[in-house]
């Protein structure tokens, strides 16, 4: 489905347009864990299926201010959502998805993965107590920060959101008297998340 109108009132005092789509892509590039036998982690085949949706507007204005003065505007918006629908995956492991770069059945095509943080908790005995921070995996278990586990990271990672912006926003003015202009833009993206950068302490393994 792809839809849309223009539209110009006013002698262009107001114009736009509005287009709304909807495809379903298949046979699209995903990136595929496999086994190690075959001399690569993961490949890229064509088994992908992804749906798009979204809407694009964008209004604007020609406006004669007086004889000399005259005003032109744009604002525009932007908005998408899209979905890996099908893309077959045996297994997933927990640290490709935090760093970023898969692609996941059920999520945004480019998903922020992250560990459920479980707080400072004994990982050694009562006797001889071990004090470490950990992330929570299933059931009731913990993992040490810098520890590993054989679990799928789809069984304990919490999803965070989408690393691209689905929504951008644009606006452009340029007012004129004569023959000359001056002329700004604003932009704006919204919607995303990102991982910000911690620091590295010495001597403890890079665990911020």
């Amino acid at each position: 489905i792809n839809a849309g109108i223009d539209f110009s009132l006013f002698s262009r005092r107001l114009y736009g347009k509005i287009d709304y789509y909807s495809k379903q892509g298949s046979d699209i590039l995903g990136r595929v864990t496999i086994p190690m036998v075959q001399g690569s982690r993961n490949e890229v085949f064509n088994n992908a299926e992804i749906s798009n949706q979204g809407v694009e507007v964008m209004l604007g204005t020609e406006m004669p201010i007086s004889k000399d003065w005259h005003w032109s505007g744009q604002i525009t918006f932007a908005y998408n959502k899209n979905k890996v629908k099908s893309l077959y995956n045996n297994s997933l492991a927990y640290y490709t998805m935090v760093q970023g770069g898969a692609q996941v059945e059920g999520y945004a095509l480019n998903p922020l993965f992250s560990y459920s943080y479980g707080g400072v908790q004994n990982v050694g005995s009562e006797s001889k107590p071990l004090m470490k921070p950990v992330v929570n995996l299933t059931d009731g278990e913990v993992m040490p920060f810098g520890g590993t586990t054989t679990m799928e990271g789809r069984d304990f990672l919490v999803y965070q959101g989408t690393t691209v912006a689905p929504c951008n926003i644009g606006m452009s003015h340029t007012i004129s008297y004569r023959d000359l202009s001056l002329a700004f833009t604003l932009t704006g993206k919204f919607g995303h998340k990102f991982r910000r950068t911690g620091f590295n302490y010495a001597g403890r393994g890079g665990i911020p």
